[in-house]
């Protein structure tokens, strides 16, 4: 029975994890939105974010191991957290004020919403930078690396990938 579980002789690997959480992240979303399409553009914040991951880790010239994969799925959570703000509240800003155009519902619940994302974003950051002192513990050096670098990019994906994915393209 042990080898049922995620750890143990016949281990999951850590992508089949990950996989989990998308796939449970984007059935909670799913649910509380009462959308299909928004819980999707939540989920490819999360890809987005893995960049920065990626980027920091070629940048720092360290290896990825264990704490690059739970920088990512504590990345996928936080990543998705700051999306749930911006698309929760122009829900809320579009059942308000209907007669408003949707770019300037999203630009209200982004001003909004933004200050609490980038005091999250800044305080784990600050929270991870005692890991990076810790070249010799490879997992809690990677996790520091993994986690900021997929936080600072997961910013850029807010601010740009989302409004890409939420707003209605005109017609041509």
């Amino acid at each position: 029975m042990r080898d049922q579980f995620w750890f143990g002789e016949n281990a999951r690997t850590p992508y089949e994890l990950i996989g989990l959480v998308l796939v449970l992240i984007y059935l909670v979303c799913a649910v509380i939105f009462e959308s299909l399409w928004q819980p999707l553009a939540l989920i490819g914040l999360i890809p987005l974010s893995y960049t920065g991951v990626f980027l920091a880790f070629y940048w720092a010239d360290a290896n990825f191991d264990q704490g690059g994969y739970a920088a990512f799925v504590l990345l996928a959570g936080n990543v998705v957290c700051a999306g749930i703000f911006v698309v929760a509240e122009m829900n809320r800003l579009r059942q308000e004020r209907p007669q408003d155009s949707p770019l300037s519902v999203y630009l209200t619940a982004f001003q909004h919403k933004i200050r609490p994302i980038l005091l999250t974003v800044l305080s784990t950051v600050v929270g991870m930078v005692p890991f990076l002192f810790y070249e010799r513990e490879p997992f809690w050096y990677a996790l520091g690396i993994g986690t900021i670098g997929g936080l600072l990019m997961s910013l850029v994906a807010v601010a740009v990938y989302l409004p890409l994915m939420l707003l209605p393209r005109r017609a041509a």
